[in-house]
């Protein structure tokens, strides 16, 4: 440690010390110029320039042995052993270089250069040990620059070099004092204190002093570090948990920034006489915050504070918690508020204030136009007549408040009532606080205070009274099956007393996760987040008409109206931050409760039971038991306010929107559609399906690769269109290799489809080889669902432009690739006309209100099925379940399915044309793990292909295949349970509540009992109807082929013409839709 005394004798030392300042030798001058400039030539240059030896070095070393011992003549003889040809270009030189190390962000290193012989070393090494300059410009830029980024271990390393740098700074004339200068001076006697000045940053902006000022010697270091050049700048100044007289405040306060505007004085001991010198300065300067919390104040200070601000005009935020103010100090308070403008936030909270105080200071917020922010909380201002004054300034039009704080003031019931019936007409207050009151009384997530325990003992009396009344809509897919459900505890409903909370600024204070009845809900203190909440027609699912409503799992899944713009729904809702938001839509119309299917979905492991729906709060409709939702995880990041201005469009406490059910009530029956069906959950092909499908395959392929920069765009148009109808024929010829881990189209499948489409002709065999082979054994691209001895739908794009390149312009047909694309549209159209679109034949055979209904009906025979399918092979455990190939082959195979009209291949087919459209097949696996809505559909492609009928007469084969497609549902699932009925119920669990409903819902007798009296004229009571007497008629109908089982019938000349027309078409399952067609076409011709 360097004291002053140290300081006195560092400046008397002899003349050595000043000839090393200021005079250093030419060698030691060179080397720092040389390590500022980093120019070798520049600085021999002016070595040369500046100095010349005068005299020889035994003349010099005489004269050093007969200097005078004065200082002037030891200046002279320095003067003397050296020639300065230009002493004021060497002075300005000097200060240039300090001048840079002042200003300069990095401070060059110390020079190093390597030596050619060792005379050069020994010279370098005496310089380096004997240069303190350099280390002097070091120091001086650490204590001289305005704010360097230094740590306080940097500052408090440097203090041994006060006497020096204090020393350098008066040469050179370093004025005012630095910042470090000022608190190693101004602390002499010990290690100084950095009352948290030094920060690692450009500029101070912020500083805590907390716990700094504990005696006069503090007060007075920090007062002069206050009047530094570096501490200009600061704006906010934390001054808490410290002690000082008004004197020693006073002096603090004159040494303060015009910049300051933030003060903190918590808990420092302040009484009425520091109010007086704090407000004197307060109202001098720019002052907009100032923290008094915790001090002994009482109610002469707060006087004080008052008689100042009513002449204040910039003061905005003022805190006096807990400073034992009572009611006498309420009447200045009173008159503050009614006049002042700019007084925004206003903290009285755990004083001694009383219910008359409480009274005076609400009807003075009547009249206030300015407080934003009003704390009142842990206090006593009780009474019918605050209450009274409390909701007369809330429900005032044009309020400015945003948040209240009024809990722990021992409100009663009724007072509350008056403060809730207030409270439901303000649209402004974003936080109410209103706990430690009554125990029942809560703030809920929508900013009404309500009586948690009432409110839920009256939906459970207006649920009662709905079940008794008809109910008009339905949700549920099987009957409602009664759930017990433990009811809540009192104490689930009581909100505990040991919660405290403080607002400043609107800035968010984060807090525990609240609890639903447990506390008040605050969207500024726990940081609510506004999120839109989107359902998209025909890409979040089936529905597209109004109404939709959405259920979200805070509001208790209560149904939430959403607003309906452009084919758009959407809801705009505020909701607790750093959760996962689980929800879900509905329609009570048409009878849809569903995830958005374009959203993020979770499996519930335990599904959640039926939960009963109160629209518009009138309208109860029980929902489905809830197997899967929607999440979104919310953050803590959005600002709500900017200046007191909201940022959120959401306001607390906005009426429920209704939708009017009226014209919907008195129709026992609606129309049927794919909404309400089994089918609402697959998603249809749509041309914007194929689209997004055509561009990820574009983007993944290497056609850019392949063609021409200045063609792309060109050929992706051109490209388009020959890919929708690739399309659909990618699946029917992927179907011919069986044994691929995933569905492609192999070499001998590609071949057959340049066969087929005449496109092989003119080709050499080697060519296609090489193509294939460098489109499916691409070694570049390493894509999860990609197979090297096949090509997957993303690459049909590629084979094509291999093709091309191929056959047209390689050949010289073509010279551009549009006109060979363009070309091969043209050859293959007629094979590309054979084949279906896979939603055409589900709009016109499946998805309509006869195979619902039987769907639905076998509903616990197709549940039992698919999860029998599930368990036939090992696979890989996955989350969900699923039938692969491999389960479906097996399937058939079981239940003796393959015959002449269904072969192998085919079932193949059957399963890859009723997989859902993924528009990613390279790293999703879902194209080829069946899920349950898709098992539907590929046991009615089976039924379609093999047209089981039930009856007890045989059927010509074509009399069967036109049948409705229900009636072949019907025979082609009872065949099915009765081949693999037993296995099922084996292999599955008996407590499984699809296996109970199983036999229920297959032993049913396909005679009405109408057509059973007119066929045995019996009264009807007969034996229970046993299926298996109709399995030798269904077996039949697969076994007995083309239809051969009718003994020779006379056909008329109509009827030959007619089965004619009927051989040309093949029912096939590439064009069922063309075989219906060409039907209907037969039965128009003959009605003509």
């Amino acid at each position: 440690m360097i004291s002053h005394d140290d300081t006195i004798k560092q400046q008397s030392q002899p003349t050595e010390t000043f000839r090393r300042l200021m005079l250093p030798h030419k060698s030691e001058i060179a080397l720092g110029f040389q390590s500022l400039t980093k120019h070798t030539n520049t600085t021999k240059n002016f070595q040369r320039k500046l100095y010349t030896t005068n005299k020889p070095e035994v003349d010099r070393n005489q004269e050093n042995a007969n200097a005078s011992s004065s200082f002037e003549k030891n200046i002279a003889d320095e003067l003397l052993k050296h020639e300065v040809c230009d002493w004021q270009f060497f002075m300005q030189k000097d200060q240039e270089i300090i001048q840079q190390m002042n200003t300069s962000d990095e401070f060059p290193q110390e020079p190093t250069y390597k030596a050619k012989t060792q005379e050069s070393t020994n010279r370098s090494s005496q310089l380096q040990k004997g240069n303190e300059r350099y280390l002097y410009f070091q120091r001086m830029k650490q204590g001289n620059k305005l704010l360097p980024n230094l740590s306080t271990q940097d500052f408090l390393s440097s203090v041994r070099h006060t006497t020096k740098l204090n020393e350098f700074a008066k040469v050179y004339k370093q004025q005012p004092q630095n910042l470090y200068l000022s608190l190693n001076l101004s602390q002499p006697q010990r290690v100084p204190k950095t009352f948290g000045l030094i920060q690692n940053t450009q500029q101070l902006v912020s500083v805590n002093t907390n716990r700094c000022l504990r005696s006069r010697e503090d007060c007075r270091a920090f007062s002069h570090a206050m009047q530094t050049q570096q501490s200009k700048s600061i704006t906010s100044l934390q001054m808490n948990h410290n002690i000082f007289d008004p004197m020693q405040l006073r002096d603090m306060l004159l040494s303060f920034p015009t910049t300051l505007k933030d003060i903190e004085l918590i808990d420092c001991k302040l009484h009425y006489q520091h109010m007086d010198v704090l407000m004197s300065y307060i109202n001098k300067n720019q002052i907009s915050k100032i923290n008094l919390e915790k001090n002994n104040i009482r109610d002469q200070g707060c006087k004080i504070i008052v008689k100042y601000l009513m002449n204040n005009y910039t003061l905005q935020h003022l805190n006096l918690n807990n400073n034992q103010i009572t009611e006498s100090s309420c009447l200045g308070l009173s008159n503050l508020l009614k006049q002042t403008q700019r007084l925004l936030e206003l903290y009285l909270g755990y004083n001694h204030l009383n219910s008359s105080a409480g009274n005076t200071i609400w009807k003075a917020m009547y009249k206030n136009t300015s407080i934003k922010i009003l704390d009142l909380s842990h206090n006593n201002i009780a009474s019918l007549d605050c209450a009274t004054s409390i909701a007369k300034a809330i429900a005032r039009p044009y309020n400015e408040l945003l948040h209240v704080d009024l809990s722990y003031n021992k409100f009663t019931y009724l007072q509350a009532q008056l403060i809730t019936d207030a409270l439901i007409k303000n649209e402004t207050i974003y936080g109410f606080h209103f706990e430690g009151n009554q125990t029942e009384l809560v703030v809920n997530q929508n900013g009404f205070l309500m009586n948690n325990i009432q409110q839920k003992k009256v939906q459970n009396d207006k649920l009662t009274l709905l079940y008794k009344q008809p109910q008009f809509f339905k949700l549920l897919d099987q009957p409602k099956k009664d759930v017990f459900i433990a009811a809540k505890q009192y104490e689930e409903f009581v909100m505990p007393y040991s919660r405290q909370r403080k607002i400043r600024s609107t800035k968010l204070n984060v807090q525990k996760v609240n609890q639903m009845g447990k506390l008040d809900t605050c969207w500024i203190c726990e940081g609510w987040q506004e999120i839109k909440f989107e359902w998209t027609a025909y890409k979040s699912g089936s529905l597209y008409n109004e109404p939709i409503f959405i259920h979200l799992d805070f509001e208790d899944y209560r149904p939430l109206l959403m607003t309906h713009l452009n084919n758009e729904f959407f809801l705009v809702k505020m909701c607790p931050p750093n959760q996962n938001i689980h929800y879900f839509f509905t329609n009570p119309i048409l009878g849809v409760q569903q995830p958005a299917l374009d959203q993020p979905i979770i499996q519930l492991e335990t599904p959640l039971p039926s939960i009963p729906f109160l629209y518009n709060d009138e309208i109860l409709v029980d929902g489905s038991t809830i197997e899967c939702l929607n999440v979104l995880k919310t953050f803590n990041k959005q600002q709500l306010f900017d200046k007191y201005m909201p940022l959120v469009q959401c306001k607390p406490r906005e009426p429920l929107a209704k939708f009017d059910f009226s014209p919907y009530l008195n129709i026992k029956k609606h129309c049927w559609s794919v909404e309400n069906s089994i089918f609402r959950n697959f998603q249809p092909d749509t041309p914007q399906l194929i689209d997004q499908c055509y561009e990820f395959d574009f983007q993944n392929s290497k056609v850019t690769r392949l063609v021409k920069e200045n063609e792309v765009a060109e050929v992706k148009e051109s490209l388009r269109e020959l890919y929708r109808n690739l399309f659909h024929v990618y699946k029917y010829h992927a179907s011919g290799s069986l044994n691929t881990p995933i569905p492609c189209i192999m070499i001998q499948d590609f071949i057959d489809f340049l066969v087929q489409t005449s496109l092989m002709d003119g080709m050499k065999t080697n060519d296609i080889d090489i193509s294939f082979t460098s489109t499916s054994a691409a070694k570049d691209v390493a894509f999860p669902q990609a197979f090297e001895k096949g090509i997957v739908r993303c690459q049909l794009l590629e084979i094509m432009i291999r093709l091309c390149n191929d056959k047209y312009i390689r050949s010289g047909v073509y010279t551009t690739m549009v006109d060979s694309i363009n070309a091969v549209k043209q050859q293959s159209q007629e094979y590309f006309a054979r084949f279906d679109q896979s939603q055409q034949w589900r709009k016109t055979r499946l998805w309509n209100q006869k195979c619902d209904i039987l769907l639905n009906d076998r509903l616990a025979m197709l549940k039992s099925l698919y999860k029998y399918c599930c368990k036939l092979s090992k696979k890989q455990q996955t989350k969900f379940d699923y039938v692969s190939f491999s389960d479906f082959k097996d399937f058939i195979s079981e239940c003796k399915l393959i015959c002449d009209d269904l072969s192998e291949r085919e079932s193949y087919t059957v399963y890859l044309q009723s997989m859902v459209t993924q528009k990613d097949e390279l790293f999703s696996s879902k194209h080829y793990q069946m899920n349950f809505q898709e098992f539907i559909e590929a046991c009615s492609r089976l039924a379609e292909k093999l047209s089981i009928i039930r009856g007890d007469k045989p059927m010509d084969l074509d009399d069967r295949r036109v049948k409705d497609l229900h009636t072949k549902l019907d025979g082609f699932l009872l065949y099915v349970y009765l081949n693999i009925g037993n296995q099922m119920k084996t292999v599955l669990s008996p407590n499984d509540p699809d296996i109970k409903g199983l036999d229920k819902c297959m032993i049913n007798d396909f005679k009405s009992l109408k057509q059973k009296l007119e066929d045995s004229f019996t009264d009807g009571d007969e034996p229970p109807y046993d299926p298996k007497v109709e399995l030798p008629h269904l077996s039949s109908q697969i076994t007995n082929l083309l239809g051969n089982t009718i003994g020779g019938k006379k056909q008329t000349l109509r009827q030959q013409i007619k089965q004619l027309k009927k051989e040309e078409q093949k029912f096939a399952l590439i064009n069922f839709v063309q075989y219906f067609k060409s039907l209907q076409q037969i039965n128009k011709d003959q009605d003509d």
